[in-house]
């Protein structure tokens, strides 16, 4: 598990550090210099003019000090110092009067060209106001410059906490951070700020980090290890149980992925309830499946009735539509189901028209749902969603009970717990029809097999099928690059992913 801080909490860290452990703040900020002036001497040659443009607070003193390494070095920095602010921090002082003593170049003028590495480090993660006055000049002008962008901590003008750009902000193509990834470089579309992101390790103790309890987290592959290990004396039936209802007259697609996906994931038997008319494609793509068929209303709630009282896990709302039946087939899982739910694409549809099927369930509920499908949901719009993507996340898991997987560019899962999970692998091939249904039918093959800690949470589950369907995402990418990339491609890469256990 990774941390991701927001701006009080790296703060918080930053003061237990110094306060309390007794580090004293120049120790830090040497030590962020240097990880800085060494990931810099990794990018550039002796023949590169780097440009430091800085403010009077911390962040520049960082930048002052990795001036001063570089130059002793032999490289050829200068310093640019905009002294809009108040006041220096006591931290900057220092290390403006030693940088003065060794005789290092301060600028009189932002040159508008003339460099080749140009240096950010006017604010870091604390800008709470949007960027005006002479700082949006430096801003602008740094960004119409010729040469290499390097963000110190964070680009100059990005909110820590949501990734929004206050005004306006450096667009970086490297970021060198400190301690921990901040969430609002994750966030769209601080990422696309901040270029290539290095975390450097400048000294905060982890008993730090921890006191702080950080709310937000990502994964990589070290969730696999939570899968269960199969018994030798396993068998289909103890593995994990799934039935999927998915696919309506001619929608098999959809059951398709998702019946792939979760057998790929290690589900032990998969009974599929879909219309007729998806006989001949379910039968030739998806052979393992165990399925049964329905062509009215009656039909489609007696075979969904079968399965569910049999599955340890139900997956219902892939391609089903929105129309009579399905919404019969919602609200008659929604009233009989005795184990947990997956309710993804039209299931989430069906619910914004009628949210109380959603207000009384008995049992622990999973929903997938995309921007468009959480705006008609939450009756609000994408445009707000996109900004506050966390708190609508959370706060529709709290309204309706339940874990809530908002898919988008960084896809978020909140639930029960008091953390929330931001996905931060996968591609933009991944953007793809059937991708959604590739990652219901993931998250369903873990809820059906279970995990291998029992003080696990729905919301963990849900985390795991999130990475691991991103990580396939990315095993794809690798071999096809992202224009070519199909959902049928994230489901043939989910044993390559997985191939460890």
């Amino acid at each position: 598990m990774e941390y991701l801080v927001t701006a009080c909490e790296m703060q918080e860290i930053d003061r237990i550090t110094i306060n309390e452990t007794g580090i004293p703040g120049l120790v830090l900020m040497e030590r962020a210099a240097y990880a800085l002036s060494q990931y810099i001497k990794e990018k550039i040659s002796r023949n590169d003019r780097i440009l430091f443009v800085v403010e009077t607070g911390n962040n520049g003193g960082d930048g002052v000090a990795a001036a001063r390494i570089l130059t002793l070095q032999d490289y050829m920095a200068d310093i640019y110092v905009i002294g809009g602010l108040k006041k220096e921090t006591d931290s900057f002082m220092t290390q403006r009067h030693i940088a003065e003593n060794l005789g290092l170049n301060f600028l009189t003028e932002l040159p508008e060209n003339g460099y080749d590495v140009i240096v950010d480090g006017i604010f870091g993660v604390g800008l709470k106001r949007p960027v005006e006055g002479i700082w949006r000049k430096a801003i602008e002008t740094i960004n119409n410059m010729d040469g290499m962008k390097i963000a110190i901590d964070i680009p100059s003008g990005i909110n820590g906490d949501n990734g929004q750009v206050m005004g306006c902000a450096v667009k970086a193509d490297h970021t060198v951070t400190f301690g921990n990834k901040k969430l609002g470089m994750v966030l769209y579309p601080g990422s696309d700020y901040c270029g290539h992101i290095e975390v450097c390790d400048i000294g905060f103790p982890e008993c730090n980090v921890k006191k702080v309890r950080p709310k937000y987290y990502t994964l990589g592959e070290e969730c696999i290890s939570y899968l269960p290990e199969r018994s030798d004396s396993a068998n289909k039936g103890t593995c994990g149980k799934l039935a999927i209802i998915a696919g309506s007259a001619d929608m098999a697609g959809a059951a398709v992925f998702s019946v792939n996906a979760a057998y790929r994931m290690g589900a032990g038997l998969v009974k599929l309830v879909t219309h007729e008319n998806n006989r001949n494609i379910v039968g030739s793509l998806a052979p393992e499946a165990v399925v049964s068929y329905y062509n009215d209303e009656a039909s489609a709630v007696s075979e969904a009735a079968a399965v569910i009282t049999w599955a340890d896990a139900v997956l219902v709302g892939p391609g089903i539509s929105t129309d009579d039946t399905a919404e019969a087939l919602i609200r008659y899982v929604m009233a009989n189901a005795t184990c947990p739910v997956i309710i993804d694409a039209d299931g989430i549809n069906i619910i914004a028209k009628d949210r109380d099927i959603l207000k009384d369930h008995k049992v622990p509920v999973i929903i997938t749902p995309h921007m468009m499908e959480m705006s008609r949901l939450t009756g609000r719009t994408i445009e707000e969603l996109k900004e506050n993507q966390i708190s609508c996340a959370s706060e529709c898991a709290k309204d309706y009970n339940v874990t809530c997987v908002l898919k988008d560019a960084r896809t978020v899962v909140a639930g029960s717990l008091e953390r929330v999970f931001v996905n931060t692998r996968g591609n933009n091939g991944m953007a793809t029809a059937g991708s959604g249904d590739v990652l219901a039918g993931i998250i369903s093959g873990i809820v059906a097999a279970g995990v291998s800690d029992d003080a696990l949470d729905y919301q963990d589950m849900a985390a795991f099928g999130v990475t691991i369907h991103a990580l396939a995402g990315d095993e794809a990418e690798e071999r096809l690059g992202v224009r070519s990339l199909m959902a049928r491609n994230i489901v043939e890469s989910i044993g390559n992913v997985l191939k460890c256990r």
